[in-house]
């Protein structure tokens, strides 16, 4: 379900329907922001309602450090898309 909602976000692309952006490189990746930010997925929703429940499930996750075990990498460090959905559907 979740799959389908988050994507890689490529620059430039105009988003019609509601979403926010999931920083997705360094320590704060999971971290949610209505604003577009350099290295972020795009979740896009259904409606303003669902946006604003993932919208503050994930900066809940985020400020619990959630995603701090997730992290890969050894010099910058970052979260996987995959991982994200993971986590996302088994909340």
């Amino acid at each position: 379900m979740l799959k389908s909602k988050i994507k890689t976000h490529k620059s430039g692309t105009a988003y019609n329907q509601p979403h926010f952006f999931i920083l997705n490189k360094g320590l704060d990746s999971g971290k949610p922001f209505k604003h577009y930010v350099c290295n972020s997925f795009v979740f896009l929703a259904d409606d303003e309602n669902e946006k604003e429940y993932f919208y503050f499930l994930l900066l809940g996750l985020w400020e619990l450090r959630f995603f701090r075990k997730h992290l890969k990498g050894s010099v910058i460090e970052y979260v996987r898309l995959g991982d994200v959905i993971d986590v996302l559907e088994e909340v």
